[in-house]
């Protein structure tokens, strides 16, 4: 609380005399004269540039540090000697009226609550500790304290008391001020208030906080408003805090109320200060990244200083921040940096051939024969050979061990055992038109509601109006006055002509409207009087617009569809103004992920076609599609028109769930390497041999259980309801059984009992699962039956008949498990193997080398990849992924692919137009020099990608990459 506060506090209830005393004594200066405060000096700002920027009142250098030298001198008041204040007897009665009243309150307070909410206002903060005190059992310490008696005397402190405690008794202790002189208190509260004023006055004129014109012109505010002095204080407290504020160190620019708190920021992080609005932006960037923000979205990184970022950024936040290949290209192209594109060509569309670079190298060898490994070892020196296309062609096994292999002779194994990749396509023929349903759209709403479909609906709006008018004699409820005429019926128009102006009489209205037609309240619920024919019919029609213009509606809709079934052509001319077929969603699986207005969408699956036939059909699934075995990758196609002009073939989306699954189990630890060939098959072998082994065994139990319970194991629990006796006879076998096999082991004493065998006993469970404990059980089952045939029924003797006869051959089953498992191939903590799923750039190197192809023969004019907000909106997933992948990792390794067939070929920047609205995409233009440099290098089947080629300020791309989605159904 500040000094004038207090002295205000003290004052409450002094006449004007002791104010004019203290106030001259605050006041008082040497020579009586008044000091002015030391003039404030503008600091050097010439180079501040965004922090000029900042919505505060710019302070002087040092400004805070002569505020807080300020405050820590003792004022002239404090240094004056002590001064008495003299006040009048009936003042002082009043003051002590009102305080033995407070003190009666104080004492009868009772129950104080153990929490005590936080204080708004002074008033309340000592209200706050007289209860305290109270709880504490310190009453006598609050009634000796005057400060804490008149508390109460606001009615703040009163309320504060009574909603935190209770009275001991509920009588009025107002009705104790039985001798005081109300006036008196009156005029000493009133004197009182003043004072307070006063006090406010002087802190305004005194306190360098307080200097600010609109700090004066705030009071002023309050005060013509009505404000109590407590609340003018509540103000001048908040604009306290605020300067104090001002003066502590801030993590964030957006929080700084100066420029002293953003040079002390960024010096905190080594970062000079920003000159424009962009490095302020990049600045900002550096900062949260530093504080360990995780979600760094699109709007921190949007217009900032790429140079700044670049020069003053940990090269982490850099990789991970700086600008993706699209956010680079936009901005040249806003600067004008970017230049013309390169002219594409609608020639030189044929397919470029895809060869084996492991059949060329071996084709090209200069020797007669060999091992196999020797002429493997050759052809992968030579360069773009790689081992896995060897490992999975099959021909590692197809030649193992072999010393006598001719080059003729292996070349031809890979001519016919390396198109390892099958594509399947799905393709929805056509403009899709809308597919957000996912299911088949018409438009007829959309095209209706558009300006065009109203133009559509006033057509038939306009026929109608005409027909009405044309058959308003026959249809209409009105009448004619010339019939009320005819029919001498004057009374009739003499009821007319009480309602109609200018008339008085039915005869005056026949003169008046010799062709009148007449609207009666019978049918129209007022009567009305029209001129003509045409007049009382354009009220009708206006009249009932809303059910004609539905009509209307309806009429178009109704020939709309027509048009849709008989005369498709006529129907998109006239809905979508393109004779263009329209698309149906239905031959799609997820046509909803893609964006609408796109001409034959397509979903094409990249499926590992093994041309050994060693591997099953299914053996590893994708998790996305129905039929979706063996899918190594997907991709999402569809031609859209550029704004610019040129179609733009659509990569939208590309995306292989079995390495995405592989990737993020081995982020957790779960799994480790992906599997080679040989693994995988050793694994399907395996997994194959344990389960037939399973199922002979599992299935012996189940034989017996079918001919004891007359079923399998599967109603095991309904034993003794079907069957008790059969039941209770295999549990005394079962119990036998035991006890004959623990009579073998000296560590068995107790003995089985029928009763000890569960209802639903089985041998699996009690072998935990465990096959090959199973095996042993049900061996030792059948031997013990048949030492005890003459004692057992038929059905289990005839059970280890067959069980003993099957045993060979689980024997030899499990004796091939256990080579297997002895063969020292170590398939632990694996993931899946296939062709290009050894990473991230393996698969999408082959997705994108067959998407380059399929554009090409599109005759489109782009390669196009999305934006990944874009791909977020459509297939939702995490936007910091879909920017890495999208971003960079597809058009880096895109660049890879076409850098060597045309040095020259770069990506622009396209506005893509969607049947939602106009996209930024990155766009890669099919030049001639591109499709003949493709045509003369042609395409490797099976490649590891190599180094990334120079892409400028784009950077290096973080380590994000390998765990990005690529897509995000």
């Amino acid at each position: 609380m500040s000094i004038f506060t207090a002295i205000g506090r003290v004052l409450r209830f002094a006449g004007n005399e002791v104010l004019d005393v203290v106030t001259d004594v605050i006041t008082r200066r040497a020579d009586d004269d008044l000091v002015d405060i030391t003039p404030e000096v503008d600091g050097d700002f010439q180079d501040l540039g965004a922090l000029e920027n900042l919505g505060q009142e710019q302070r002087p250098e040092g400004f805070f540090d002569e505020v807080r030298r300020i405050a820590a001198e003792p004022t002239q008041f404090e240094q004056e000697p002590q001064i008495t204040i003299n006040i009048a007897p009936e003042q002082q009665a009043g003051i002590d009226a009102i305080r033995e009243r407070n003190a009666n309150i104080l004492r009868n307070t009772v129950d104080v609550d153990q929490f005590l909410s936080d204080p708004t206002n002074e008033v309340e903060a000592r209200a706050q500790a007289a209860l305290e005190l109270i709880r504490a059992g310190r009453l006598d310490e609050v009634l000796a304290n005057n400060n804490l008696v008149d508390a109460l005397t606001d009615v703040d402190g009163e309320a504060y008391i009574a909603r935190h405690s209770n009275r001991m008794y509920d009588a009025d202790v107002d009705d104790d001020i039985v001798d005081a002189d109300f006036e008196d208190i009156d005029i000493a509260n009133a004197e009182a208030e003043a004072a307070d004023a006063q006090s406010i006055n002087i802190a305004l004129r005194d306190d360098p906080i307080f200097q600010d014109d609109s700090v004066r012109l705030g009071v002023e505010q309050l005060r013509v408003s009505g404000s109590t002095n407590s609340e003018i204080r509540e103000y001048l407290n908040a604009v306290k805090r605020e300067y104090e504020d001002a003066g502590r160190p801030v993590d964030r620019p957006i929080d700084a109320k100066n420029t002293e708190q953003l040079r002390e920021l960024y010096g905190r992080y080594d970062l000079p200060i920003p000159k424009t609005n962009a490095e302020a932006a990049a600045a900002n960037l550096i900062i949260e990244a530093a504080r360990g923000v995780i979600n760094i979205g699109p709007s921190l990184r949007r217009n900032i200083d790429i140079n700044y970022l670049k020069a003053h950024a940990p090269e982490e936040v850099y990789k991970k921040h700086g600008p993706t290949i699209l956010e680079a290209k936009l901005a040249q192209q806003a600067s004008g940096d970017l230049g013309v594109f390169p002219k594409t060509t609608s020639s030189y569309r044929t397919r470029v051939g895809f060869y084996s670079a492991a059949q060329d190298a071996v084709e090209n060898l200069k020797v007669k024969s060999g091992s196999y490994e020797k002429l493997k070892k050759l052809a992968l020196k030579q360069s773009g050979v790689k081992a896995k296309e060897f490992e999975w062609s099959g021909a590692d096994e197809a030649f193992e061990g072999r010393t006598d292999v001719t080059p003729e002779e292996l070349s031809e194994y890979l001519q016919q055992n390396t198109d390892l990749i099958r594509e399947e396509e799905k393709i929805a023929q056509g403009v899709m038109r809308s597919a957000s349903s996912g299911g088949y759209d018409d438009g007829i709403d959309e095209f209706l509601d558009s300006p065009n479909g109203q133009d559509y609906i006033k057509d038939y709006l306009e026929n109608l109006e005409e027909n009405f008018k044309d058959d308003f004699t026959y249809q209409t409820n009105m009448q004619e006055i010339d019939s009320y005429v005819a029919a001498d019926n004057f009374d009739a128009l003499d009821e007319f002509a009480e309602k109609v102006d200018g008339v008085s009489n039915g005869r005056e209205l026949a003169e008046k409207y010799p062709d009148g037609w007449v609207a009666t309240d019978a049918y129209y619920g007022e009567t009305k009087v029209f001129g003509s024919e045409e007049a009382a019919a354009n009220w009708e029609w206006r009249d009932n617009i809303d059910s004609y213009e539905a009509q209307a509606r309806a009429g178009a809709e109704n020939n709309l569809n027509e048009l849709r079934v008989y005369d498709p052509d006529d129907f998109n001319m006239t809905v979508y103004g393109s004779d263009a077929p329209v698309a149906d969603p239905a031959e799609l699986e997820y046509a909803n992920y893609f964006p609408s207005g796109g001409t034959d969408m397509t979903e094409t699956r990249y499926v590992f076609d093994d041309p050994t036939g060693d591997f099953s059909e299914g053996y590893f699934t994708s998790g996305h599609f129905d039929d979706d075995e063996n899918v190594v990758a997907h991709a999402r196609t569809g031609q859209f028109p550029i704004e610019t002009g040129g179609t733009a073939y659509h990569l939208g989306e590309a995306q292989s769930d079995v390495q995405q699954a592989a990737r993020k189990a081995k982020s957790k630890g779960t799994a480790g390497a992906t599997r080679t060939r040989e693994q995988e098959l050793f694994k399907e072998n395996y997994d194959q041999q344990k389960e037939l082994f399973r199922q002979t065994v599992v299935g012996s139990e189940s034989d017996l259980s079918n001919k004891v319970f007359g079923y399998g194991m599967g109603r095991i629990g309904m034993r003794f309801r079907d069957n008790p006796e059969a039941l209770a006879e295999y549990k005394t076998i079962v119990a036998d059984f035991l006890n004959d096999q623990s009579g073998h082991s000296p560590s068995f004493s107790g003995k089985f009992r029928p009763e000890n065998i569960r209802d639903n006993h089985s041998f699996f469970d009690t072998s935990k699962g465990d096959t090959t404990e199973l095996n042993v059980r049900l061996s030792e089952f059948a031997k013990y039956i048949q030492e005890n045939k003459d004692k057992l029924p038929e059905p289990y003797t005839a059970w280890a008949d067959v069980h003993t006869g099957l045993s060979p051959m689980i024997q030899k089953q499990s004796d091939e498990l256990g080579k297997l498992e002895a063969s020292g191939i170590n398939v632990e903590n694996t993931t899946v193997g296939a062709p290009m799923l050894e990473s991230t750039d393996a698969w999408l190197d082959m997705v994108l080398r067959r998407q380059l192809n399929d554009a090409i023969a599109s005759g489109a004019d782009y390669l196009t990849l999305p934006n990944p907000q874009m791909v977020k909106d459509y297939t939702g997933g995490d936007f910091e992924g879909h920017r890495q992948f999208y971003g960079n990792i597809a058009p880096k390794n895109l660049m890879n692919i076409v850098k060597p067939a045309d040095p020259t070929a770069d990506f622009v920047p396209l506005r893509m137009t969607t049947g939602k609205q106009p996209e930024d995409v990155l766009g890669l233009p099919l030049t001639k020099d591109l499709m003949l440099g493709l045509r003369k290098m042609g395409m490797p089947k099976y490649v590891v990608p190599f180094g990334g080629v120079g892409l400028g300020t784009l950077g290096a791309v973080t380590e994000d990459e390998e765990m990005a989605t690529g897509g995000g159904l």
